[in-house]
């Protein structure tokens, strides 16, 4: 069982102004944790969950757009239905599949509208609480 030592970082400025950019680096027994691979063994119990992280968003984000559709196209789809008569039909809404069809149209403005008023929403109640 290999003890890891806790990780100090401190800024070191250059002393050359010559382009030089700031170099994040570590004092730890007077040599650089990134090139020793200590930074790594540090950051290992946070691997998996930036890589879940990662395929969360890789995945998710960018069907959200069309699920989000999707569901306001199906609310309009039994609107129309219950306001015409006509019972549960078999036709089946994926804005994934069918992105110009007319109900994923207004489907998507009715996303961006309540994306808009929740979004403003929860800007207005940020607000105080930065204060």
């Amino acid at each position: 069982h290999q003890v890891v030592k806790p990780l100090h970082l401190t800024w070191k400025m250059p002393v050359h102004s010559r382009g030089n950019k700031d170099e994040l680096v570590e004092e730890h027994e007077g040599r650089s944790s990134l090139l020793n691979g200590e930074l790594l063994l540090q950051l290992k119990p946070v691997l998996p969950g930036a890589a879940l992280l990662v395929a969360e968003s890789a995945l998710l984000y960018v069907q959200l757009p069309f699920l989000k559709s999707t569901f306001f196209a199906h609310r309009h789809l039994e609107a129309s239905q219950l306001n015409a008569g006509i019972a549960r039909s078999t036709f089946d809404v994926d804005c994934s599949l069918t992105p110009k069809l007319l109900l994923c149209q207004v489907g998507a403005s009715d996303a961006a509208y309540w994306d808009g008023l929740l979004g403003s929403l929860a800007g207005v109640l940020a607000a105080p609480s930065a204060l």
